[in-house]
C-alpha cells in the first residue's frame, strides 16, 4: 500500500491508476487524512457472479405482469376518458362546457359518467 497526496495524484492520474492496475493498493491523503482508496480491480463483480433476481425467463416476466396490467389500463382520477389517440388531441371543437360548469352539475348530484358524483365524495380520502 502507497500513501500519496491528491495533488500528487492530480499531477498524473494516469500513472496511479497503472499502478493500481498492476495490483498496487493507493490511499489518496487530504491533511494527512486518507479519503479515498484505490484497489486493483481483482474484486470487480463480473456478469456471470451478479446476484440472479429470477431464475428463469418466466419468473422475470411473472414479475412483471401486475405492474403492466396497472399501465395498462391505468387509474381513474376522475377527470375524462381519453381511450384513443385522436381524441386526446382533438383541437377543432370546443367544449360544451367548462370545468366549473361540470363541477356545478356534480355538485348538484348529477353523475356525469364518473364516480364520485357528490363534492363530498371527491374530496373525501
Amino acid at each position: 500500500m502507497r500513501s500519496i497526496s491528491i495533488q500528487e495524484f492530480e499531477q498524473d492520474p494516469a500513472a496511479c491508476i497503472a499502478e493500481a492496475e498492476a495490483g498496487q493498493r493507493l490511499v489518496l491523503l487530504r491533511g494527512g487524512k486518507a479519503v479515498v482508496e484505490i484497489t486493483p480491480g481483482s474484486g470487480l463483480i463480473s456478469e456471470s457472479d451478479q446476484t440472479q433476481l429470477w431464475h428463469s425467463e418466466e419468473e422475470r416476466l411473472a414479475a412483471g405482469a401486475e405492474p403492466m396490467d396497472i399501465l395498462r389500463v391505468g387509474y381513474n382520477l376522475g377527470g375524462p376518458t381519453i381511450t384513443t389517440r385522436d381524441e386526446l388531441y382533438v383541437r377543432d371543437s370546443k367544449p360544451e362546457a367548462t370545468r366549473n360548469q361540470l363541477l356545478a352539475l356534480m355538485d348538484q348530484g348529477f353523475d356525469l359518467g364518473g364516480k364520485p358524483s357528490t363534492y363530498e365524495e371527491r374530496h373525501s380520502f
